[in-house]
């Protein structure tokens, strides 16, 4: 009766309206985009070894620590 004179719509109604817009416009904009796969490593490519870092313990004061970074040096 309310969408007959005019009225307000029920939210069920408003829903089924907006699904039918929804389906008119274009799929293209909402498909996902298409991408190259990248090259990867060629054959005989090693990488660079990581560079190894100290282990540093919690309890060692920053003087030790300065200290045995100066011996190794």
């Amino acid at each position: 009766p309310k969408a007959e004179k005019g009225g307000r719509k029920t939210p069920s109604q408003t829903g089924k309206g907006l699904e039918r817009l929804i389906l008119t416009f274009e799929e293209k904009a909402y498909l996902p985009k298409k991408c190259k796969k990248g090259w990867g490593r060629k054959k005989g490519d090693q990488q660079e070894p990581r560079k190894q870092y100290q282990v540093v313990k919690k309890w060692q004061t920053e003087v030790e620590i300065i200290k045995r970074s100066c011996r190794k040096e």
